[in-house]
């Protein structure tokens, strides 16, 4: 986005060396009962006889407040197969053969997720990275401790201020708190808060 230049090398270099998060495997599941997967978000690990490692399945709950209604769930594990020299349609067919494995996993260890569950859609790391153009499809951008060195939401561009995952810390929280910051470089800290608070 930034003309040729714009940063300096040094600053430049340091972006090119931060790690990235892994990709992810996302399963999106409606299941008829509006109890599927309770209120609380459940880790499950198995040991996958496919990779012959433990595997992480973490079931995101959405269940709706109310009888009658649908469940959604989201289905997350580290599951950043290679999609490499994969025409498109055998690329559907993997992906949609992982999205079946998860719900397997999520019906064995979840309660409530029975045959009804059906698979809704399916994002690979591909997509991350085609969507989100985030190197490897990074779920949660740079890898870092939160106590780690930061980037400024300044730059050496004038005007030109981060914000987002991975400028203060990785993820959702990352991207929040870093909005927060660069809105307080812009029109002042007192300003801000004098919104939030409103």
């Amino acid at each position: 986005m930034l003309e040729q230049g714009s940063l300096r090398t040094v600053y430049e270099k340091r972006i090119a060396r931060l790690d990235d998060t892994v990709g992810l495997f996302l399963t999106h599941v409606r299941c008829a009962s509006a109890a599927a997967g309770g209120q609380r978000n459940d880790y499950v690990f198995f040991d996958d006889a496919a990779s012959s490692k433990t595997q992480q399945l973490a079931v995101m709950a959405g269940s709706p407040p109310r009888e009658g209604e649908r469940s959604s769930l989201c289905l997350i594990t580290e599951m950043p197969p290679s999609f490499d020299g994969l025409d498109r349609a055998e690329y559907r067919q993997h992906k949609s053969q992982l999205a079946e494995r998860s719900l397997e996993m999520a019906r064995r260890f979840v309660p409530g997720i029975g045959d009804d569950g059906a698979i809704l859609d399916a994002a690979s790391p591909q997509t991350f990275e085609r969507w989100t153009l985030t190197r490897g499809g990074s779920a949660y951008g740079a890898l870092r401790p939160a106590r780690g060195r930061r980037l400024n939401a300044h730059t050496p561009v004038p005007n030109l201020f981060l914000a987002g995952q991975s400028v203060l810390y990785p993820g959702i929280m990352g991207a929040i708190a870093s909005g927060l910051v660069a809105c307080c470089h812009i029109v002042g800290a007192e300003k801000v808060w004098e919104l939030l608070r409103a």
